[in-house]
């Protein structure tokens, strides 16, 4: 009886999931990419493996943390940010034949 209770809490979850994944890809008119939403399961175990495990890093070491380091993807404007000050002034030629440095440029 419990199992059956368990396994149709599981299943309307999922198709529960599923039709309001399925509602925000129309609306975005990406529904090529539904597939994605059958990897809900997967992405259920994950949340609970990281929950169950913040849970015991609060019990056994309440004073330290994971940090996350934010501004890592190609399109963060901090990676920018990184690559023009790393990468040196390149010269252009601008108005009049004018030579000017891609920091000056910036600066202005």
């Amino acid at each position: 009886m419990l199992s059956f209770l368990y396994s149709s809490v599981f299943i309307g979850g999922y198709l529960t999931s599923v039709v309001l994944g399925l509602v925000g890809l129309a609306r975005r008119r990406l529904l090529s990419s539904a597939w994605v939403l059958l990897l809900v399961p997967i992405h259920w175990l994950l949340l609970s493996i990281a929950a169950w495990q913040a849970v015991w890093k609060l019990a056994y070491d309440p004073y330290r943390w994971d940090k996350t380091e934010h501004g890592l993807a190609r399109t963060s404007r901090k990676v920018e940010q990184v690559d023009k000050s790393q990468q040196p002034a390149q010269e252009r030629i601008g108005p009049g034949g004018i030579r000017t440095s891609s920091a000056a440029v910036e600066a202005a």
